[in-house]
């Protein structure tokens, strides 16, 4: 098994939404599509895979995270999934 997976596997948690407010206001948090697998997401990123990132963001499945949906979480109080691929953190919704 790589470790790079593994390492992605054991990073991956459910959190509420409001938790990641600080990481939001950084400009860090990714939004992944529910399209993408979260943990594939995370490896392509930390294995540099401009190809992957680029057609997923081109295809909108991997986007900085967009105010209007980051403000819609913090209202429904959201549970996410997410995994740290510093500086990044990749959320999805459940």
């Amino acid at each position: 098994m790589d470790m790079h997976r593994e390492t992605i596997r054991a990073g991956i948690a459910e959190i509420e939404w409001e938790e990641l407010k600080y990481f939001y206001a950084r400009g860090q948090v990714i939004l992944v599509s529910k399209d993408l697998d979260l943990e594939e997401t995370a490896y392509q990123i930390c294995m540099n895979n401009t190809e992957f990132v680029e057609k997923s963001m081109v295809e909108e499945k991997l986007m900085r995270m967009p105010d209007a949906k980051a403000k819609e979480w913090f209202e429904t109080k959201l549970k996410v999934l997410s995994v740290v691929i510093q500086p990044w953190v990749l959320v999805q919704s459940l």
